[in-house]
């Protein structure tokens, strides 16, 4: 009788979710890239405030699909910028398998190694420590990465293969470092919709949920889980959930920040930055 009962929760929470997700999704499909773009730099504003992400010296950082989400490239540059090891989502061939990794990218060491030793101002790259603010008009290139510079245009995964989602994803002639328990400090989390109870509705397949699973085996409390996304996707009825699903420690969106205490309850931020 109580597998009976488990099954229909599961089935009416299987449900549930995709009537919300159709929900979010019709909503976002109406924000305007410009809307995007403005409520992508509040939110990274609030992230980079979180002492948290400041005393990191790993993330975990999604790349984001074409149209319908939150920028991430602001937080990449900024992470490059700040020396911090920077690790993104490989998905692979096998869809169905809906299993995730995550890749560090891979620093160059010899320009790396030039700039810590001092390199003349004649030289092109500057340590990435001295970097301009994103906000000035000129950039120079950082080094963090083989081909990355500050500029969008030239981000170290504007030229790689994409997936099916249209989502970029490590070359296969990239160094394979893959993400173990304890390497990320603070990850960075996509999703559709968010609630302020610090629930998270996914795209419905579970990357997230296993990866993370996977990041707290053995005695690692798993990095720091952080949710972003634009204002439309924050609900105010509570998302359904089943055992699976991983809640967060924090969701910032461009209006908010919800801070998600270990007793389940939480606190709201709403003044902007």
């Amino acid at each position: 009788m109580g597998d009976n009962n488990d099954s229909n929760n599961n089935d009416s929470i299987v449900q549930q979710k995709k009537v919300l997700r159709k929900q979010v999704r019709s909503k976002l499909k109406a924000l305007t890239k410009e809307t995007i773009q403005e409520q992508s730099i509040k939110v990274w504003d609030r992230l980079f405030q979180l002492p948290q992400y400041q005393t990191a010296k790993s993330v975990g950082l999604f790349l984001s699909m074409p149209k319908g989400e939150i920028d991430t490239d602001p937080a990449l540059k900024h992470a490059m910028e700040h020396n911090k090891t920077i690790y993104v989502p490989e998905v692979g061939k096998n869809f169905e398998l809906a299993d995730m990794e995550l890749l560090q990218v891979i620093v160059n060491k010899e320009e790396k190694e030039k700039d810590k030793e001092g390199e003349p101002k004649e030289s092109k790259e500057e340590p990435p420590v001295k970097k301009p603010r994103l906000d000035e008009e000129e950039k120079e290139p950082s080094t963090t990465t083989t081909t990355t510079t500050t500029t969008s245009q030239d981000l170290f995964h504007k030229n790689w293969p994409r997936n099916k989602w249209g989502i970029p994803e490590p070359p296969a002639d990239m160094p394979i470092v893959t993400a173990k328990p304890g390497d990320i400090d603070l990850l960075v989390v996509p999703g559709l919709a968010f609630d302020r109870n610090g629930d998270r509705l996914g795209q419905g397949k579970g990357y997230y949920d296993r990866f993370i699973e996977r990041m707290c085996q053995g005695d690692q409390k798993g990095p720091y889980l952080v949710a972003v996304g634009l204002q439309a996707q924050v609900v105010d009825e509570s998302i359904p959930v089943a055992q699976y699903d991983r809640r967060m420690d924090m969701v910032l969106l461009p209006d908010e920040s919800i801070v998600v205490s270990k007793e389940k309850d939480t606190t709201t931020d709403n003044k902007e930055t």
